[in-house]
């Protein structure tokens, strides 16, 4: 677990290094900080070039005839960095960023897969999915700078850590448009995730109002764009990250529309299959538009767009300063 208690006066040096601020250990551990036996030696002297030998590994609580240790991050021959507040939460959520890593790769793929139909196609290369990571992870920064508010970008996130469980946990078998989980369709929680996000008619109808706002010719909108943040031609990156984070909010929010029209309350019968489809798609549709209505008006133009993005830019324009919504359907 992370540490939360407060640290002894012990634990500080008196005499760091100059320009270090080195946490030493005088017999005892932090808790939650993994502290490899490589990282802990004996009271580095002052800096020097000449190299020095390896760190040998030392027994956690002390060094050789009570010795105080030292924990710091080696950079090169006679240099040892600082454990800095970064460092060490790095060193905590290493596996964290690891298992991270791996479930946006089978995002990455799954969206590769999508693009060839509804039951996917020829399994993407890896030069594919490392190429469709790398641009992911470039792109990922950029929308969490945008002042857009934190429960709009949630779902996205969860898409691409596979976070979206509830159906397949229960073992729901069909969705209320008509669709059917089967074996064809691949594991319960991915089938699920590809259909709520991007096969369902509801989430085919935010796609749809998304490319009937795309610069003439409309292109088709993929799904590697609106997963992976790939922008289509026209469309300032910024922007579009903003438009595909609101798209896939906007499909979740779908999801509950026509989960909640569907199900009947209070003794009210639910509609027929098809009109709450329908119904269901009107909503989600009039979300998105509500949701890039109120991020135009209350959000200050985030950096970099000023310059870039024109007053007629698809979607969202900078005009006066400030951001104006641009909607064409």
């Amino acid at each position: 677990m992370p540490f939360s208690g407060s640290l002894p006066a012990s634990a500080w040096s008196a005499d760091p290094p100059p320009g270090r601020l080195i946490l030493r250990l005088v017999g005892w551990q932090l808790p939650g900080i993994i502290t490899p036996a490589g990282w802990l030696r004996g009271r580095p002297g002052p800096r020097s070039t000449a190299a020095r030998p390896a760190p040998q590994p030392a027994a956690a609580g002390g060094g050789a005839a009570g010795e105080p240790q030292w924990v710091g991050f080696a950079h090169g021959p006679g240099v040892v960095g600082k454990l800095t507040c970064k460092l060490a939460v790095a060193l905590q959520l290493r596996a964290v960023v690891d298992e991270r890593r791996v479930r946006r790769a089978a995002t990455v793929e799954a969206a590769l897969a999508l693009d060839h139909g509804p039951h996917g196609g020829p399994r993407a290369s890896d030069v594919q999915v490392c190429a469709g990571l790398r641009g992911l992870e470039a792109a990922v920064p950029e929308l969490w700078r945008v002042p857009l508010l934190n429960a709009r970008k949630e779902p996205i996130w969860r898409l691409w850590v596979s976070g979206f469980h509830k159906q397949a946990a229960l073992g729901v078998p069909e969705c209320p448009c008509g669709w059917r989980c089967s074996e064809e369709d691949g594991p319960p929680a991915t089938a699920w995730r590809a259909h709520c996000f991007w096969g369902c008619p509801v989430a085919e109808a935010v796609v749809v109002a998304v490319a009937a706002a795309l610069p003439a010719p409309t292109p088709v909108v993929t799904c590697c764009q609106v997963w992976l943040l790939q922008p289509p031609p026209g469309v300032q990156p910024g922007v579009w990250a903003v438009v595909a984070a609101l798209v896939v909010d906007a499909m979740e929010r779908g999801r509950c529309h026509l989960w909640r029209i569907t199900r009947p309350c209070d003794g009210v019968v639910p509609p027929a299959r098809s009109v709450a489809v329908e119904r269901a798609r009107v909503l989600t549709t009039i979300d998105l538009w509500d949701a890039l209505a109120s991020f135009a008006a209350g959000c200050v133009v985030p950096r970099g767009w000023t310059g870039v993005v024109g007053p007629t830019h698809p979607f969202v324009g900078v005009v006066d300063g400030g951001l104006t919504l641009n909607k064409t359907s």
